[in-house]
């Protein structure tokens, strides 16, 4: 009886020990899959926020206006925020340009009127190109000046016109692509914020290499459209003017001379065209000098010649 009671205690000691075995083993293949689920989701999750980011980048590039058509009137001036609320108002960006032709009948005391009103307006000239020839001098100017002193400057330089051969004056209003070109980088300075967010998320190389790119990417249109909105404002807060004068020299101006003047002229035409002309033998000195050898060489051989036939 003894043994068989020892025998089921030991039987039963041995279901218990299985049973707490397979307890343990089911216990940690559960933990291991619950962590492998919660970085597998961790990794889903990055990878999701990527996409995310991703199309709302595209969607707002193509859901911002394209050109200045798409501005109304009444929202010109202001610089859409989040959900179409307005958040600030922009002035008006009007860009003036004058273009302004006419002639002068005395540019040498002329010329430096020009400089005196330039800086009288606090004006500037960015820009000059004189030609002088025997019939006409001519100059390209383009002068930069404040807006508020653009009408000024225009004013002054026509007052010493002889003859006014054009003026063009355009005032160009860019005040809708300069609240797009704004509102643009406002969307992509936020989406470049998500971007850095999500890169200090990324764990693995790939996730951590997509992010930067698009990240390089965005930086690179924001600088892009800094850069517009920089030359913007000053193409409104700095006008253009391009001058074009000129002088036609008369002929009579040119032959008013006496004859002694004349005279002396031709003289120095003269003397111009000798030393021309040494010059030129100059700069061909050793063709001359194989000619004067090739004709000593010929002129021996040929008395060599004739001694021979003598003797």
């Amino acid at each position: 009886m003894k043994n068989i009671f020892f025998n089921q205690k030991r039987y039963f000691y041995l279901i218990i020990l299985l049973f707490l075995h397979n307890l343990i083993i089911s216990c940690s293949g559960t933990m291991k899959s619950e962590d492998y689920s919660e970085q597998t989701t961790i990794n889903k999750s990055t990878a999701e926020e990527y996409e995310e980011l991703k199309v709302s980048n595209d969607e707002a590039v193509l859901a911002a206006p394209t050109d200045d058509k798409t501005a109304s009137k009444d929202d010109a001036g202001t610089v859409p925020g989040n959900d179409g609320e307005v958040e600030e108002k922009v002035e008006n960006k009007i860009i003036k340009t004058a273009n302004l032709s006419f002639e002068l009948k005395d540019y040498d005391k002329k010329r430096y009127l020009i400089d005196t009103f330039s800086a009288k307006w606090k004006g500037y000239i960015s820009q000059e190109n004189e030609v002088r020839n025997m019939y006409r001098i001519t100059n390209n100017i383009c002068l930069r000046v404040s807006n508020e002193n653009f009408d000024s400057l225009v004013n002054s330089l026509l007052s010493i016109a002889t003859r006014i051969d054009s003026k063009v004056i355009s005032a160009n209003d860019v005040t809708a692509e300069y609240v797009d070109a704004k509102a643009r980088l406002k969307s992509k300075k936020e989406i470049e914020l998500q971007y850095v967010e999500l890169l200090k998320k990324s764990n693995t190389v790939n996730d951590i290499l997509n992010v930067t790119q698009y990240l390089r990417q965005i930086r690179e249109e924001i600088e892009a459209k800094e850069g517009q909105l920089k030359y913007i404002d000053d193409q409104v807060s700095m006008s253009t003017i391009n001058l074009y004068v000129y002088q036609d020299i008369q002929q009579s101006e040119i032959r008013r001379e006496g004859f002694f003047s004349k005279v002396l002229e031709s003289l120095k035409m003269g003397w111009n065209g000798i030393l021309y002309f040494i010059l030129g033998i100059t700069t061909i000195w050793p063709i001359i000098l194989l000619v004067v050898a090739m004709i000593v060489v010929i002129r021996k051989l040929r008395k060599n010649a004739k001694l021979r036939k003598l003797n």
